[in-house]
């Protein structure tokens, strides 16, 4: 049984993305607790601007040859490993003048083929900053989820999902805004009654008996799919088609506190490169286990400030941290890539001079965050930490960057120039613009 929700579609007087529009769809969804479709959501040119930038990602992540952010490959269900891609398909970025149809068909022929692109967030900021504008109200209602959201790409005519029914990770909703051309088919089972049924049996690929007892989604180029996470699933794509799916991630405790201490690790546990790191513990002869804890504390990255705090001193630190970089990068879970590391970058974006006589702004609906420890300011752009010398006119100019309003630099440093050097100021202003919190 095919199960749709009439939501205000984006054709007629009533767009899609306002509040109004994410009201109803929290009020559908029983807050991301049902699945459903919507039709005619996306207009033709979104849908157009969205396959470019599809191909965008494509062709960012062949140049680079990047697989880090799981990104595969299946061919004829089969999956393939960096070095078949390197060899079979990296070789064919996408043309300027393709479709994403037009690409697949001179790349794979009539093989059976899909791709799964992880991190578009990452690897396209305009698709970021597109979809940024449309998740807006949405986070204002709902909030951010502390594991962020992130973009995967399914492209391909692969029939069903090459991973088999499967359960996604508790906590991760996702919403697949689908761009056809081919239709798309998801079919979700209950836990309990899957479970039941199969014995708990994920990445399960034996598919066809259990059909009839699944609920089916049906949707086609310009629909949205929503499904919560303690679904078990499977997809269908018998045609080409181009996919984006926004995912929502909330995180179960134990594993956002494991992610915690692991920020821990990362910012004060010396790296292997630091010669301290290499000296070996030797045995200990007392049962006390005294000996030798101080020399265990060498390899630590901290100061005797929070050497002496307590712990959960020290993870609220860090979990203020988090969430201000979080939020500084509008809940993408991963960052853009900065300006300076761009493909075909020949700007030298080092010389900050370039900013002089520019109207700067931040890019809505980002906005920079901040935090004072003692003599130091954290400002976080994009997702990125920076540590600057505090200084309160430093934080007018963010707070000013923040409203979105252009602002000439040098009306933006006039304050601060009377403290620092001219440079400083737009040095730091570079920072911000290389990490693409502000542009002009």
């Amino acid at each position: 049984m095919e199960n749709t929700i009439d939501l205000a579609p984006a054709k007629g007087n009533h767009p899609a993305w306002n509040e109004a529009w994410w009201t109803d769809f929290l009020d559908k969804s029983d807050f991301f607790k049902k699945s459903f479709t919507i039709h005619d959501v996306l207009t033709e040119d979104e849908v157009n601007y969205f396959n470019k930038l599809t191909l965008n990602i494509i062709n960012e992540i062949f140049v680079r040859q990047n697989t880090s952010y799981d990104f595969r490959l299946y061919i004829e269900g089969i999956s393939k490993d960096k070095a078949y891609m390197k060899d079979h398909l990296f070789l064919f970025p996408p043309l300027a003048s393709e479709t994403p149809e037009e690409w697949a068909k001179r790349v794979f022929d009539k093989q059976k083929f899909g791709l799964i692109i992880n991190s578009g967030e990452k690897f396209s900021n305009d698709l970021a900053e597109k979809l940024a504008l449309y998740l807006d109200p949405l986070l204002k209602m709902a909030g951010i989820p502390l594991k962020g959201i992130n973009i995967t790409i399914f492209l391909g005519n692969y029939g069903f999902t090459p991973l088999g029914i499967h359960k996604d990770h508790p906590g991760e909703n996702v919403m697949h805004l689908h761009l056809g051309p081919g239709d798309k088919t998801m079919y979700n089972w209950e836990m309990a009654e899957y479970e039941e049924l199969t014995g708990n049996a994920q990445n399960n690929k034996n598919v066809v008996p259990l059909i009839p007892l699944a609920t089916k989604y049906h949707f086609r180029k310009g629909d949205i799919y929503f499904m919560p996470w303690n679904k078990y699933h499977i997809g269908n794509t018998e045609d080409f088609s181009v996919g984006i799916s926004v995912w929502y991630n909330n995180m179960p405790l134990n594993k956002f506190l494991t992610t915690l201490l692991r920020s821990f690790k990362i910012q004060h546990i010396k790296s292997e490169q630091d010669q301290d790191s290499r000296v070996i513990v030797p045995p200990y002869r007392q049962v006390s286990a005294d000996e030798g804890f101080d020399q265990v504390l060498t390899a630590l990255n901290i100061d005797q400030e929070n050497l002496e705090s307590s712990l959960d001193a020290i993870l609220k630190n860090i979990y203020k941290d988090y969430v201000l970089a979080l939020h500084s990068n509008q809940g993408w879970k991963t960052r853009p890539i900065p300006l300076d590391q761009e493909l075909n970058q020949n700007d030298d974006l080092s010389n900050f001079y370039h900013l002089k006589g520019k109207l700067l702004k931040s890019v809505y609906p980002f906005t920079m965050s901040y935090r004072v420890i003692n003599d130091t300011v954290l400002i976080f752009a994009r997702g990125t930490k920076i540590e600057i010398k505090y200084q309160e006119e430093l934080l007018r100019i963010i707070d000013r960057l923040n409203t979105g309003q252009e602002i000439l630099t040098e009306d933006l440093l006039q304050g601060l120039n009377q403290f620092w050097p001219e440079e400083a100021g737009l040095y730091t202003l570079n920072l911000f613009y290389i990490k693409r919190a502000i542009i002009y």
